[in-house]
């Protein structure tokens, strides 16, 4: 026989110093921890939090849902966590509906395909007690608006509201109202679909709700119930199938799955799907003796056990209550756990059942025994599965305790310890999920502090942060011939570059740390610029790697990538939005960072930040704005733009530049500022330049967009067919009539000129460095007046450019000015024809400060400032 694995009392005196003595980077909102005094916060705000319920997200990690009392109103609440266990939303969670009751009913929480939260409570905000639903997306908007959808009138007292999003992409709810369950179907819109009742001749509430999970599942919807009037009404359990019309598919009336005796009052058992269209219930009746029951009912709505009920136990001598059930489909097997009572009550212990397809009890008539019959008060059994074997969890409040074992099927304990002890708080409203095959997560309102806290376990019965068992890397990348930005998918430190790439350049390893540094060797993690003779595709083998996390300098980084695809998690707000960047022959903005590979990332300050699982998409994911063909339609409304295309033997790159156009026109959030704010100029920035031999192109100041009118794109590695395309911002009320004069050059020689109107290609000259552009303005629109540009980019270091408009051929002198007045270089002094000139002035050999430049001609005399940085 076992008996229970306790902790010393000591424990709970030590879980607040041992916390406050953690060291956790502080980019790390929360997460898993392989210390059970060290349980994961959901949510420590003042009073009480109540009430929590998990599910799991399908794109990955899982929410958790609760009433928040630090208000007062127990307030509906809402986070969503990764797989990790990092709060994903703000710490406090995000509050769903702000309500004003002083105690609490049941609710629902289900996820639907897309990774949408479904939430279902009672609801007083537009007077009277309504039924509300709503829709969360991952990022914490709310598709059905803030206030949701109120599916009652508030005339009659509801409760115990229930949600389930069904297969066919609609969501259908239910709860109690008047004696009876209204059940509504809504679209992924929120339009109702149909609405029905049902009822029975004792009254009659919602006990569970969940969705079919078959493979052919149409639609359908699973209901249980109980039959719920006064305290001497006897509270028996019904189920119900309804299809994707209402439809009700196990006959006009529900299934009586209890035939006698009565449920305690106040307990709504839950249920679990088989996976085929059917339901899975366990429960314990109060009447007349404490004594539990299982049930399966297939997809026809056929009872497989006996009428009323398998009991799990055929011992009369003692009682049980509290059960907990899982199933595995594989194998067809139903395993059960429960509270053993002595008879007198005075004692406890947990028990287990597997029951088999036929009904027979495997592990014996009156079950196997895990804790033995004792004086410790031993509650919430909650089941799970971890590859195919069961587990189980339950509270002992004596101690206190959480503490969880895994089984085998033949009712062996598969861990060495037997239970594996999570946690030292104080529980209740325990709730577990099977987060993967190889995972379970538990989370608990607090008894001693009523916050919300979470713990996993793996199948090995250990806590913390898990992957999944490691298969190692094997993987294969391919890379261009000439320059790549490379990192290493494996575990290594050390390895030669030549070993690792054989036709790699040698002496071509750089890294960068604000300056490009020759390398020897490559270490995991980092990346480097690597030049390759060939085009190659290299295999990968070896240990995953461990380390997720990546330190960052201020400024530009090259970004090691992981062994999987993964995207940057940065709770600190370190990365400017939209500048990641991979190189594939020239530079393209991305979310994702995959294995193989290097990727440039801009900071404003230095810190860590964490690579998370691709596929996410959390709030706290830094985003390219948004996806460059929707980036493009969106700038073009508000900005011109060129197109430059390379042709080389390994493919076609562009880059596109948006000119002549003001960022306040472009629509709110394009760039997740706020209304009327600017973005920051920042993002429109280029990573620096890749090594020599590679085309580049991008406009002064390593700029992708400028709001003037006019300007400079420099060209590097100029070999290879260009071609530029103007098209002109669909905004433009005179399309047909914007000229632009493009003069290319190489150095101080111009190698030619081109006039582009909307919609025009021209080639660019192979070997030139700057292409020169500016709006071309006829002899009715020339200014009176001579035009001085703001110089690019200002501030500078150490060099910027300087560019005017003469309205006609005019001798013109352009100087620099100190601030007093100071005459410090004559940059142009020369006759010049009509039209748009640039000038580049080297400050190399000038103090940091502010300076005055001058343009004189025609007459007339221009003065602007510009700024010198250090």
């Amino acid at each position: 026989m076992k008996t229970t694995n306790t902790r010393p009392a000591w424990i709970l005196a030590c879980i607040l110093p041992m916390f406050l003595q953690l060291g956790i980077h502080s980019h790390v909102v929360a997460q898993f921890t392989d210390n059970p005094a060290l349980n994961t916060p959901v949510v420590t705000s003042t009073g009480e939090q109540a009430q929590p319920k998990i599910a799991a997200n399908p794109n990955g990690g899982f929410y958790v849902s609760w009433f928040d009392n630090s208000s007062g109103g127990y307030d509906m609440y809402l986070q969503r966590m990764d797989s990790d266990g990092n709060r994903l939303w703000d710490v406090a969670g995000l509050q769903v509906a702000d309500r004003t009751y002083s105690s609490t009913v049941d609710y629902g929480l289900d996820v639907d395909a897309a990774g949408n939260a479904l939430l279902t409570f009672r609801d007083d905000r537009t007077g009277g007690d309504k039924i509300t639903v709503t829709k969360v997306a991952p990022d914490g908007s709310f598709p059905w608006g803030s206030e949701g959808i109120q599916l009652s009138d508030g005339l009659n007292f509801v409760a115990n509201p229930g949600v389930a999003a069904v297969s066919d992409g609609s969501v259908v709810v239910a709860w109690f109202e008047d004696g009876a369950v209204p059940v509504v179907s809504l679209s992924a819109n929120g339009d109702l679909k149909w609405e029905k009742t049902i009822t029975d001749p004792l009254g009659i509430a919602l006990s569970d709700i969940k969705a079919s999970d078959a493979p052919d599942a149409q639609g359908e919807v699973l209901l249980l119930m109980r039959t719920f009037g006064g305290f001497t009404t006897p509270g028996r359990l019904r189920a119900q199938k309804l299809d994707a019309s209402g439809n009700s598919l196990w006959g006009d009336t529900p299934i009586p799955v209890m035939t006698a005796g009565s449920l305690q009052f106040g307990n709504f058992p839950d249920f679990i799907t088989d996976q085929a269209g059917g339901m899975v219930i366990a429960w314990y009746q109060s009447f007349p003796t404490l004594q539990t029951y299982l049930q399966r009912i297939d997809a026809s709505g056929s009872q497989l056990y006996q009428e009323g009920g398998l009991p799990l136990s055929q011992n009369s001598s003692q009682l049980r209550v509290d059960p907990g059930v899982t199933y595995d489909p594989e194998t067809d097997q139903v395993y059960a756990f429960w509270v053993e009572l002595s008879s007198t009550q005075s004692q406890n212990g947990i028990y287990a059942q597997r029951v088999d397809a036929s009904g027979s009890r495997v592990w014996g008539n009156n079950g196997l025994t895990l804790v033995e019959l004792g004086a410790e008060d031993l509650q919430q059994v909650r089941a799970g599965l971890l590859q195919g074997e069961p587990t189980v969890s339950y509270v002992n409040n004596s101690t206190p305790s959480l503490q969880t074992a895994r089984l085998t099927a033949d009712g062996s304990f598969a861990w060495s310890s037997e239970f594996v002890f999570l946690s030292g708080n104080g529980f209740s409203r325990l709730q577990k999920l099977n987060a993967s095959e190889l995972e379970n997560i538990l989370v608990w309102q607090a008894g001693t502090d009523s916050d919300i806290y979470a713990q996993n376990i793996n199948y090995e019965g250990k806590l913390g942060l898990f992957d999944g068992p490691d298969t190692g890397v094997e993987l294969s990348v391919s890379y261009n011939d000439a320059w790549n930005l490379v990192s290493l998918p494996m575990e290594s430190s050390g390895a030669l570059p030549g070993d690792i790439f054989p036709v790699s350049v040698p002496g071509s390893l750089f890294s960068y740390d604000g300056a490009y540094s020759q390398e020897s060797s490559m270490s995991s993690s980092i990346g480097y610029w690597l030049n390759f003779s060939e085009a190659t595709v290299t295999p990968f083998t070896g240990e995953s790697l461990q380390q997720n996390e990546r330190t960052l300098l201020s400024g530009w980084n090259i970004v090691g990538a992981a062994s999987t695809p993964v995207q940057i998690f940065d709770t600190g707000n370190l990365v400017v939005p939209g500048t990641t960047y991979g190189f594939n022959g020239n530079y393209t903005a991305t979310e994702t960072l995959e294995p193989g590979y290097a990727y440039w990332v801009r900071t404003t300050g230095a810190g860590v930040v964490d690579l998370v699982p691709a596929g996410l998409a959390q709030q706290n994911v830094k985003k390219q704005h948004v996806s460059s063909k929707d980036l493009k339609e969106i700038l073009g409304h508000s900005f011109d733009q060129f197109e430059l295309k390379a042709e080389s033997a390994t493919g076609t790159f562009s880059q596109t530049f948006f000119f002549n156009g003001s960022l306040r026109d472009v629509p709110t959030g394009t760039f997740s500022n706020a209304p009327g704010e600017v973005p920051n100029p920042l993002r429109f920035t280029l990573p620096p330049r890749p090594p020599s031999g590679s085309f580049d192109s991008r406009l002064s100041g390593d700029r992708w967009l400028t709001e003037q009118s006019g300007g400079t794109i420099h060209l590097q590695n100029n070999s290879a067919p260009v071609t530029l395309t103007f098209t002109v911002k669909s905004a433009s009320s005179s399309a047909d009539s914007s000229v632009y004069r493009l003069t290319f050059l190489d150095g101080p020689k111009t190698l030619g000129s081109a006039t582009v109107r909307n919609g025009d290609t021209t080639d660019i000259p192979q070997g030139a460095e700057q292409i020169l552009f500016d709006q071309e303005i006829t002899s009715e629109e020339m200014p009176a007046m001579i035009e001085l540009l703001q110089n690019v980019p200002n501030p500078f270091n150490p060099s910027t450019q300087i560019s005017f408009r003469l309205s006609e051929a005019s001798y013109t002198v352009l100087d620099v000015y100190s601030l007093t007045g100071q005459h410090i270089k004559t940059l142009i002094q020369q006759p010049l024809q009509q039209g748009m000139h640039s000038v580049r002035f080297d400050a190399s050999d000038m103090a940091s400060g502010i300076y005055l430049y001058r343009l004189q001609a025609s007459g007339h005399v221009v003065t602007k400032k510009m700024i010198l940085i250090e």
